[in-house]
């Protein structure tokens, strides 16, 4: 499974593509055709990364839990014992 980083990589990657391309187009011994497909190229993979990336992130935080699953907790009330926590707060049980 590839690390949650590879699509920001890949993005840093197309920018260092185009940055290559433009050096190149500076070049006169780079024909313009190499030079622009390759600012081209490296625009592409640039953006298809970062969508990549951005759009990894989104799908981590949503599946991310929004509370501790429902259970017996240390009561923070009291400081001993146990309280029971529904998942949305803490009930009236204690043990």
């Amino acid at each position: 499974m590839p690390s949650p980083r590879t699509p920001f990589i890949v993005a840093a990657l197309g920018l260092v593509l185009a940055l290559g391309g433009t050096v190149a187009f500076l070049s006169p011994d780079v024909p313009i055709a190499v030079s622009m497909g390759l600012i081209l190229a490296g625009w592409a993979v640039a953006i298809v990364g970062a969508g990549l990336g951005v759009t990894g992130l989104v799908r981590t935080c949503r599946t991310l839990p929004r509370n501790p699953p429902a259970g017996w907790y240390a009561d923070p009330e009291s400081g001993s014992g146990q309280r029971y926590w529904d998942g949305n707060g803490w009930t009236n049980h204690t043990a």
